[in-house]
Protein backbone atom coordinates (compact mmCIF):
# COMPACT_ATOMS: atom_id res chain seq x y z
CA UNK A 1 0.00 0.00 0.00
CA UNK A 2 0.99 3.67 -0.83
CA UNK A 3 -0.85 6.98 0.16
CA UNK A 4 -0.12 10.59 0.27
CA UNK A 5 -2.38 11.93 2.75
CA UNK A 6 -4.26 15.41 2.39
CA UNK A 7 -1.11 16.71 5.03
CA UNK A 8 -0.46 20.74 4.85
CA UNK A 9 1.69 21.60 2.08
CA UNK A 10 2.79 24.78 3.47
CA UNK A 11 2.73 26.05 6.95
CA UNK A 12 -0.02 24.15 9.34
CA UNK A 13 -0.69 27.53 11.14
CA UNK A 14 -4.02 27.81 12.33
CA UNK A 15 -5.20 25.05 9.03
CA UNK A 16 -3.45 22.77 6.98
CA UNK A 17 -3.55 23.40 3.12
CA UNK A 18 -3.93 19.68 1.31
CA UNK A 19 -3.33 19.24 -2.26
CA UNK A 20 -6.19 20.09 -2.90
CA UNK A 21 -8.56 23.19 -2.50
CA UNK A 22 -9.94 22.87 1.20
CA UNK A 23 -8.70 22.83 4.46
CA UNK A 24 -8.34 20.34 7.02
CA UNK A 25 -7.29 20.64 10.61
CA UNK A 26 -4.35 18.13 12.36
CA UNK A 27 -6.86 16.82 14.59
CA UNK A 28 -9.19 16.04 11.08
CA UNK A 29 -6.21 14.76 9.47
CA UNK A 30 -4.96 12.37 12.41
CA UNK A 31 -9.17 11.22 12.79
CA UNK A 32 -9.45 10.60 9.11
CA UNK A 33 -6.25 8.75 8.83
CA UNK A 34 -7.26 6.15 11.87
CA UNK A 35 -9.75 3.92 10.58
CA UNK A 36 -8.20 3.99 7.55
CA UNK A 37 -5.00 2.74 8.62
CA UNK A 38 -6.96 0.29 10.52
CA UNK A 39 -8.41 -1.11 7.11
CA UNK A 40 -5.56 -0.76 5.70
CA UNK A 41 -3.78 -3.41 8.08
CA UNK A 42 -6.28 -6.05 7.96
CA UNK A 43 -6.30 -5.87 3.77
CA UNK A 44 -2.27 -6.37 3.88
CA UNK A 45 -1.16 -9.31 3.38
CA UNK A 46 0.93 -11.08 6.11
CA UNK A 47 4.07 -10.28 4.34
CA UNK A 48 2.73 -6.74 3.07
CA UNK A 49 3.96 -3.31 3.79
CA UNK A 50 2.66 0.12 3.81
CA UNK A 51 4.88 3.42 2.69
CA UNK A 52 2.96 7.02 3.80
CA UNK A 53 4.10 10.15 2.55
CA UNK A 54 4.47 13.09 4.83
CA UNK A 55 5.73 16.41 5.23
CA UNK A 56 8.41 17.43 8.46
CA UNK A 57 5.41 19.42 10.46
CA UNK A 58 3.32 16.14 10.37
CA UNK A 59 5.51 13.38 10.29
CA UNK A 60 6.34 13.21 14.43
CA UNK A 61 2.22 12.70 14.50
CA UNK A 62 1.70 10.53 11.88
CA UNK A 63 4.58 8.27 13.31
CA UNK A 64 2.69 8.01 16.36
CA UNK A 65 -0.51 7.07 14.74
CA UNK A 66 1.52 4.50 12.27
CA UNK A 67 3.10 3.10 15.50
CA UNK A 68 -0.16 2.80 17.63
CA UNK A 69 -1.40 0.42 14.57
CA UNK A 70 0.99 -1.10 13.33
CA UNK A 71 3.24 -1.41 16.48
CA UNK A 72 6.79 0.51 17.05
CA UNK A 73 7.70 -3.11 16.23
CA UNK A 74 7.10 -3.05 12.88
CA UNK A 75 8.40 0.10 11.52
CA UNK A 76 10.44 -0.52 8.86
CA UNK A 77 12.06 2.98 8.16
CA UNK A 78 11.43 6.37 8.02
CA UNK A 79 13.37 8.07 4.54
CA UNK A 80 13.99 11.61 4.58
CA UNK A 81 13.26 12.54 0.91
CA UNK A 82 14.83 15.26 -0.74
CA UNK A 83 12.82 17.95 -2.65
CA UNK A 84 13.13 20.71 -4.84
CA UNK A 85 11.19 23.01 -3.45
CA UNK A 86 11.17 25.04 -0.60
CA UNK A 87 13.69 27.94 -1.07
CA UNK A 88 11.17 30.44 -1.47
CA UNK A 89 8.76 29.65 0.83
CA UNK A 90 11.07 29.12 3.79
CA UNK A 91 12.02 32.48 6.57
CA UNK A 92 14.71 30.73 8.54
CA UNK A 93 15.69 27.28 6.52
CA UNK A 94 15.31 26.44 2.89
CA UNK A 95 13.02 23.58 3.98
CA UNK A 96 13.84 21.09 0.67
CA UNK A 97 12.62 17.41 2.39
CA UNK A 98 9.48 15.74 3.60
CA UNK A 99 9.47 11.99 4.69
CA UNK A 100 8.37 8.41 3.79
CA UNK A 101 7.02 6.25 6.22
CA UNK A 102 7.08 2.54 6.23
CA UNK A 103 5.74 0.13 8.31
CA UNK A 104 5.17 -3.81 7.88
CA UNK A 105 2.16 -6.16 8.41
CA UNK A 106 4.41 -8.40 10.02
CA UNK A 107 8.31 -7.60 10.64
CA UNK A 108 9.58 -10.92 10.33
CA UNK A 109 7.82 -12.07 7.31
CA UNK A 110 8.72 -8.84 5.33
CA UNK A 111 11.63 -9.18 3.01
CA UNK A 112 12.63 -5.74 1.09
CA UNK A 113 13.91 -5.45 -2.04
CA UNK A 114 17.70 -5.29 -2.64
CA UNK A 115 19.47 -3.27 -5.09
CA UNK A 116 20.86 -6.03 -7.10
CA UNK A 117 16.95 -6.79 -8.18
CA UNK A 118 17.18 -3.45 -9.91
CA UNK A 119 20.98 -4.42 -11.28
CA UNK A 120 22.94 -1.47 -9.48
CA UNK A 121 24.81 -1.95 -12.52
CA UNK A 122 22.90 -2.68 -15.19
CA UNK A 123 25.22 -2.48 -18.50
CA UNK A 124 28.24 -3.74 -19.35
CA UNK A 125 30.81 -2.44 -20.98
CA UNK A 126 32.96 -4.71 -23.14
CA UNK A 127 35.72 -2.52 -24.14
CA UNK A 128 36.52 -1.60 -20.24
CA UNK A 129 35.11 -4.98 -18.82
CA UNK A 130 33.16 -3.08 -16.38
CA UNK A 131 29.57 -2.75 -15.26
CA UNK A 132 27.73 0.32 -14.88
CA UNK A 133 24.70 2.74 -14.47
CA UNK A 134 23.90 6.35 -15.88
CA UNK A 135 22.53 9.37 -14.60
CA UNK A 136 21.31 12.32 -16.51
CA UNK A 137 24.59 14.74 -17.33
CA UNK A 138 22.10 17.68 -16.94
CA UNK A 139 21.30 18.76 -13.71
CA UNK A 140 17.70 18.50 -12.35
CA UNK A 141 16.67 19.48 -8.71
CA UNK A 142 17.18 22.60 -6.96
CA UNK A 143 19.58 25.02 -8.97
CA UNK A 144 18.85 23.01 -12.55
CA UNK A 145 18.71 26.14 -14.06
CA UNK A 146 20.66 27.83 -16.57
CA UNK A 147 20.89 30.97 -14.32
CA UNK A 148 21.76 29.58 -11.01
CA UNK A 149 25.14 28.50 -12.99
CA UNK A 150 25.15 30.48 -16.50
CA UNK A 151 28.88 28.92 -17.53
CA UNK A 152 27.68 25.57 -17.29
CA UNK A 153 25.62 26.35 -20.22
CA UNK A 154 26.81 25.50 -23.21
CA UNK A 155 26.65 22.85 -26.28
CA UNK A 156 28.40 19.93 -26.47
CA UNK A 157 27.92 18.13 -30.41
CA UNK A 158 27.13 14.66 -31.32
CA UNK A 159 27.91 11.92 -34.34
CA UNK A 160 25.07 9.53 -34.31
CA UNK A 161 27.01 7.74 -36.99
CA UNK A 162 30.22 7.55 -35.34
CA UNK A 163 28.73 7.73 -31.67
CA UNK A 164 31.00 10.27 -30.99
CA UNK A 165 30.97 13.51 -29.02
CA UNK A 166 32.75 17.15 -29.58
CA UNK A 167 32.64 20.31 -27.49
CA UNK A 168 33.61 21.99 -31.49
CA UNK A 169 31.20 22.09 -33.83
CA UNK A 170 32.10 19.89 -36.39
CA UNK A 171 30.45 18.48 -40.08
CA UNK A 172 28.12 15.66 -39.61
CA UNK A 173 27.20 16.77 -35.52
CA UNK A 174 24.25 18.28 -34.13
CA UNK A 175 24.38 20.75 -31.19
CA UNK A 176 22.70 19.54 -27.73
CA UNK A 177 22.03 21.98 -24.95
CA UNK A 178 21.08 21.17 -21.48
CA UNK A 179 17.29 22.21 -22.11
CA UNK A 180 14.79 21.66 -18.96
CA UNK A 181 12.20 21.23 -21.43
CA UNK A 182 11.10 23.00 -25.04
CA UNK A 183 11.25 26.95 -23.18
CA UNK A 184 13.33 26.57 -20.35
CA UNK A 185 17.42 26.54 -20.31
CA UNK A 186 18.77 24.31 -18.27
CA UNK A 187 22.52 23.57 -16.99
CA UNK A 188 25.46 20.44 -17.37
CA UNK A 189 26.49 19.52 -14.23
CA UNK A 190 29.91 19.47 -15.63
CA UNK A 191 32.42 22.49 -16.40
CA UNK A 192 33.80 22.34 -19.94
CA UNK A 193 36.62 20.88 -19.13
CA UNK A 194 35.29 17.74 -16.62
CA UNK A 195 33.34 17.44 -19.88
CA UNK A 196 36.76 16.88 -22.32
CA UNK A 197 37.70 14.61 -19.39
CA UNK A 198 34.73 12.34 -19.72
CA UNK A 199 34.17 12.59 -23.39
CA UNK A 200 38.04 11.49 -23.73
CA UNK A 201 37.28 8.43 -21.19
CA UNK A 202 34.46 7.49 -23.41
CA UNK A 203 31.96 8.18 -20.10
CA UNK A 204 29.17 9.63 -22.29
CA UNK A 205 26.16 7.89 -23.97
CA UNK A 206 23.26 8.95 -25.69
CA UNK A 207 19.86 7.19 -25.00
CA UNK A 208 17.00 9.08 -27.59
CA UNK A 209 13.78 9.59 -26.70
CA UNK A 210 11.42 10.79 -29.47
CA UNK A 211 13.16 12.94 -31.26
CA UNK A 212 15.14 13.77 -28.29
CA UNK A 213 18.67 13.13 -28.09
CA UNK A 214 19.36 13.06 -23.98
CA UNK A 215 23.53 12.83 -22.77
CA UNK A 216 23.77 10.52 -19.85
CA UNK A 217 27.20 10.19 -17.63
CA UNK A 218 28.15 6.90 -17.47
CA UNK A 219 28.60 5.70 -13.80
CA UNK A 220 31.57 3.00 -13.65
CA UNK A 221 31.64 -0.21 -11.00
CA UNK A 222 34.54 0.18 -8.68
CA UNK A 223 35.59 -3.78 -8.45
CA UNK A 224 37.43 -3.67 -5.31
CA UNK A 225 34.79 -2.20 -3.74
CA UNK A 226 32.12 -4.42 -2.22
CA UNK A 227 28.55 -3.88 -3.38
CA UNK A 228 25.87 -3.20 -0.76
CA UNK A 229 22.79 -4.37 -1.98
CA UNK A 230 20.45 -2.57 0.71
CA UNK A 231 18.34 0.45 -0.39
CA UNK A 232 19.45 3.39 1.62
CA UNK A 233 17.19 5.65 4.08
CA UNK A 234 18.32 8.94 2.22
CA UNK A 235 16.30 9.21 -0.96
CA UNK A 236 17.67 12.12 -3.56
CA UNK A 237 17.42 10.73 -7.17
CA UNK A 238 13.43 12.00 -7.68
CA UNK A 239 12.99 15.12 -8.99
CA UNK A 240 9.39 16.00 -7.80
CA UNK A 241 9.13 18.49 -10.77
CA UNK A 242 8.70 15.27 -13.14
CA UNK A 243 5.31 14.61 -11.94
CA UNK A 244 3.99 18.06 -12.92
CA UNK A 245 5.18 17.78 -16.18
CA UNK A 246 3.84 14.53 -17.16
CA UNK A 247 0.60 15.05 -16.35
CA UNK A 248 1.05 17.98 -18.49
CA UNK A 249 1.56 15.68 -21.56
CA UNK A 250 -1.31 13.21 -20.74
CA UNK A 251 -3.61 15.79 -19.49
CA UNK A 252 -2.61 19.23 -21.16
CA UNK A 253 -5.84 20.88 -20.56
CA UNK A 254 -6.69 19.69 -17.33
CA UNK A 255 -5.31 21.08 -13.87
CA UNK A 256 -4.40 18.80 -10.80
CA UNK A 257 -1.85 20.54 -8.23
CA UNK A 258 1.55 18.55 -6.36
CA UNK A 259 1.31 15.34 -8.40
CA UNK A 260 3.51 12.47 -7.09
CA UNK A 261 6.58 11.85 -9.40
CA UNK A 262 6.42 8.30 -11.18
CA UNK A 263 9.68 7.94 -10.52
CA UNK A 264 8.89 8.15 -6.67
CA UNK A 265 6.46 5.43 -6.33
CA UNK A 266 8.15 3.45 -9.27
CA UNK A 267 11.25 3.35 -6.31
CA UNK A 268 8.81 2.55 -3.64
CA UNK A 269 7.49 -0.76 -5.55
CA UNK A 270 11.11 -1.88 -5.62
CA UNK A 271 11.93 -1.23 -2.60
CA UNK A 272 9.00 -3.01 -0.95
CA UNK A 273 10.11 -5.94 -3.63
CA UNK A 274 6.70 -6.17 -5.40
CA UNK A 275 6.12 -9.26 -6.97
CA UNK A 276 5.53 -9.46 -10.45
CA UNK A 277 1.70 -10.67 -9.19
CA UNK A 278 1.34 -8.11 -6.56
CA UNK A 279 -2.12 -6.02 -5.74
CA UNK A 280 -0.69 -2.18 -4.67
CA UNK A 281 -3.66 -0.50 -3.50
CA UNK A 282 -3.36 3.78 -2.78
CA UNK A 283 -6.45 5.20 -1.27
CA UNK A 284 -5.69 8.69 -1.82
CA UNK A 285 -5.03 8.15 -5.23
CA UNK A 286 -4.93 11.86 -6.49
CA UNK A 287 -3.81 12.07 -10.50
CA UNK A 288 -3.19 8.24 -10.24
CA UNK A 289 0.73 7.95 -10.22
CA UNK A 290 0.40 5.25 -8.10
CA UNK A 291 -1.34 3.16 -11.19
CA UNK A 292 0.63 4.35 -14.02
CA UNK A 293 3.96 3.33 -11.65
CA UNK A 294 2.44 -0.32 -11.49
CA UNK A 295 2.21 0.31 -14.88
CA UNK A 296 5.44 1.07 -15.47
CA UNK A 297 7.25 -1.55 -13.66
CA UNK A 298 5.19 -4.31 -15.29
CA UNK A 299 6.42 -2.86 -19.07
CA UNK A 300 9.72 -2.88 -17.45
CA UNK A 301 9.93 -6.55 -15.63
CA UNK A 302 7.39 -8.15 -17.44
CA UNK A 303 5.03 -8.30 -14.32
CA UNK A 304 1.68 -8.41 -13.83
CA UNK A 305 1.03 -6.45 -10.93
CA UNK A 306 -2.53 -4.75 -10.86
CA UNK A 307 -3.70 -2.07 -8.91
CA UNK A 308 -6.51 -0.37 -6.70
CA UNK A 309 -7.21 3.22 -6.36
CA UNK A 310 -9.46 5.40 -4.50
CA UNK A 311 -10.27 8.98 -4.64
CA UNK A 312 -12.81 10.86 -3.25
CA UNK A 313 -14.46 13.02 -6.41
CA UNK A 314 -14.03 16.20 -4.86
CA UNK A 315 -14.87 18.90 -7.53
CA UNK A 316 -13.12 21.92 -8.04
CA UNK A 317 -13.14 24.67 -10.00
CA UNK A 318 -9.89 23.27 -11.76
CA UNK A 319 -12.16 20.02 -12.30
CA UNK A 320 -15.73 20.91 -12.72
CA UNK A 321 -16.51 17.04 -12.85
CA UNK A 322 -14.53 16.04 -9.84
CA UNK A 323 -10.90 14.74 -9.87
CA UNK A 324 -11.91 11.30 -9.96
CA UNK A 325 -13.09 11.73 -13.10
CA UNK A 326 -11.14 14.49 -14.76
CA UNK A 327 -7.79 13.75 -13.58
CA UNK A 328 -7.68 9.97 -12.35
CA UNK A 329 -9.51 7.86 -14.43
CA UNK A 330 -8.83 9.72 -17.81
CA UNK A 331 -4.98 9.73 -17.02
CA UNK A 332 -5.00 5.82 -16.64
CA UNK A 333 -7.45 5.59 -19.67
CA UNK A 334 -5.59 7.91 -21.66
CA UNK A 335 -1.72 5.97 -20.81
CA UNK A 336 -3.19 2.59 -21.03
CA UNK A 337 -5.12 2.48 -24.24
CA UNK A 338 -3.70 5.27 -26.42
CA UNK A 339 -7.03 7.47 -26.48
CA UNK A 340 -10.20 9.43 -24.21
CA UNK A 341 -13.09 8.53 -23.12
CA UNK A 342 -14.15 10.47 -26.16
CA UNK A 343 -11.84 8.61 -28.46
CA UNK A 344 -9.41 11.83 -28.63
CA UNK A 345 -5.67 11.10 -29.14
CA UNK A 346 -4.21 14.19 -29.59
CA UNK A 347 -2.24 14.63 -26.09
CA UNK A 348 1.69 14.91 -26.01
CA UNK A 349 2.77 11.62 -24.13
CA UNK A 350 1.73 9.59 -27.21
CA UNK A 351 4.15 11.09 -29.37
CA UNK A 352 7.00 9.20 -26.98
CA UNK A 353 5.56 6.51 -25.47
CA UNK A 354 3.55 3.47 -26.48
CA UNK A 355 0.50 3.13 -24.64
CA UNK A 356 0.14 0.00 -21.68
CA UNK A 357 -2.42 -2.03 -22.27
CA UNK A 358 -4.33 -3.76 -19.32
CA UNK A 359 -8.27 -3.84 -18.49
CA UNK A 360 -9.41 -0.60 -16.70
CA UNK A 361 -12.52 -0.69 -14.30
CA UNK A 362 -13.57 2.32 -12.96
CA UNK A 363 -16.51 2.26 -10.42
CA UNK A 364 -18.56 4.96 -8.21
CA UNK A 365 -18.93 3.65 -4.71
CA UNK A 366 -22.08 4.74 -2.77
CA UNK A 367 -22.80 4.38 0.93
CA UNK A 368 -25.51 3.45 2.93
CA UNK A 369 -25.80 3.75 6.99
CA UNK A 370 -26.03 0.41 8.85
CA UNK A 371 -28.38 1.83 11.16
CA UNK A 372 -30.98 3.32 7.60
CA UNK A 373 -34.52 1.18 7.97
CA UNK A 374 -35.98 3.06 5.60
CA UNK A 375 -38.21 0.74 3.22
CA UNK A 376 -35.98 0.94 -0.13
CA UNK A 377 -33.09 2.39 1.52
CA UNK A 378 -31.60 0.11 4.20
CA UNK A 379 -28.55 -2.03 3.43
CA UNK A 380 -30.33 -5.22 2.66
CA UNK A 381 -32.18 -2.69 -0.23
CA UNK A 382 -29.61 -1.10 -1.67
CA UNK A 383 -27.15 -3.72 -1.99
CA UNK A 384 -27.86 -5.60 -5.27
CA UNK A 385 -26.83 -9.35 -5.07
CA UNK A 386 -26.90 -9.54 -8.66
CA UNK A 387 -23.61 -7.19 -8.86
CA UNK A 388 -22.01 -9.58 -7.37
CA UNK A 389 -22.69 -12.83 -9.39
CA UNK A 390 -25.52 -13.59 -7.51
CA UNK A 391 -29.21 -14.39 -8.39
CA UNK A 392 -32.21 -12.58 -6.56
CA UNK A 393 -32.64 -13.87 -3.34
CA UNK A 394 -36.09 -15.74 -2.39
CA UNK A 395 -36.49 -14.37 1.05
CA UNK A 396 -35.27 -11.57 3.15
CA UNK A 397 -33.76 -14.24 5.79
CA UNK A 398 -30.81 -15.09 2.98
CA UNK A 399 -30.01 -11.59 2.11
CA UNK A 400 -29.60 -10.92 5.27
CA UNK A 401 -27.60 -13.75 6.26
CA UNK A 402 -25.44 -12.90 2.84
CA UNK A 403 -25.40 -9.18 3.60
CA UNK A 404 -24.05 -9.89 7.26
CA UNK A 405 -21.60 -12.08 6.46
CA UNK A 406 -19.60 -10.51 3.16
CA UNK A 407 -19.84 -6.87 4.69
CA UNK A 408 -19.40 -7.31 7.87
CA UNK A 409 -15.74 -5.27 7.74
CA UNK A 410 -17.36 -2.11 5.51
CA UNK A 411 -19.39 -2.04 9.00
CA UNK A 412 -16.61 -2.02 11.05
CA UNK A 413 -17.15 0.17 13.77
CA UNK A 414 -14.23 1.45 16.16
CA UNK A 415 -14.26 1.97 20.12
CA UNK A 416 -13.43 5.54 21.37
CA UNK A 417 -13.65 6.85 24.80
Amino acid sequence: IYIDPPYGKDSMGEFAKTNYTNAITRDNLLSMLYPRLILAKQLLSDEGVIFCSIDDKNQAYVKCLFDEVFGERCMVACFPKKGTGGRQDSTHFAIVHEYLLCYAKNIDLFKAGEVGIDKKYAFYDEEKKLWYNTQLLRKWGDGARRKDRPNLFYPIYYNEKKNTFSLEMEEGFIEILPMLDSENEGRWRWAKTSMRDGIKDKCIEIQKKGKDYIPYERIYENPEEESNKLYSTWIDDIDNSTGAKLIKKILPKENFGYPKATDLIYKILQMANAKPNSLILDFFAGSGTTGHAVLDLNKTDGGNRSFILCQINEKTEENPNGIAYDVTSKRLKRIMTGECYDGTKDFPWLKDNEPYGGNLDVYEIESVANFENTPGKSPFDVIDETLYGKEKFKTVKEKIDWVCSNFEKTQKTLDSE
